[in-house]
């Protein structure tokens, strides 16, 4: 609530007013449309992007969301690609208001295990002046970078993805299926 955001210690970063108004009540879409524009553009960060690679046969992709509804997914295993999707402001405030809460800039900026064969996430976070990205080898990073992993994954998983270039599946996958990257739309 408002109140504990007042409260909230002078060490603990100020949250942004637009990511905060955007997560902090279901209400966000009673918003008038003319003011979307507005609240979407005071979102803190640019784009939020998640890149994976795994050593053996897991997903391999790029996701970026961008703060202008545009998201891009370049993914090279097991749905080879370049795809676009739509992202709505209060799902991209709701991941912005989760990276201020966390203080994503403050963590490490890498996180590793010292063995082999385990995958492997970057999480980078532009804003209008600067960018910082944190690195996790083997999910060895703290709780919190692993629930913005999650958040991210689910939020690539429920986007509803077209290929660049039209509409067609992959030759990797049978025609309408519904794949690890999300729904992909084919007809």
């Amino acid at each position: 609530s408002c109140a504990r955001l007042r409260s909230a210690p002078l060490s603990t970063p100020p949250l942004s007013l637009a990511a905060s108004e955007c997560v902090k009540s279901r209400h966000f879409f009673g918003f008038n449309p003319g003011k979307l524009d507005s609240v979407r553009a005071a979102l803190p960060f640019a784009s939020i992007r998640l890149k994976t690679s795994s050593s053996w046969f897991g997903p391999r992709f790029v996701l970026t969301l961008n703060r202008d509804e545009r998201a891009v997914l370049m993914s090279s295993y097991p749905e080879s690609g370049l795809f676009d999707g739509t992202i709505s402001a209060y799902e991209y405030g709701r991941l912005s208001y989760l990276i201020e809460k966390m203080d994503l800039q403050a963590m490490n900026r890498s996180y590793s295990v010292p063995w082999t064969d385990l995958d492997s996430y970057s999480i980078k976070v532009t804003t209008d002046t600067t960018e910082f990205s944190v690195d996790d080898y083997g999910n060895s990073g703290p709780v919190e970078l692993w629930a913005l992993q999650q958040a991210l994954l689910n939020t690539k998983a429920n986007i509803q993805w077209t290929r660049r270039g039209g509409d067609r599946p992959s030759d990797l996958q049978p025609k309408g299926c519904t794949c690890s990257i999300g729904r992909l739309r084919s007809h």
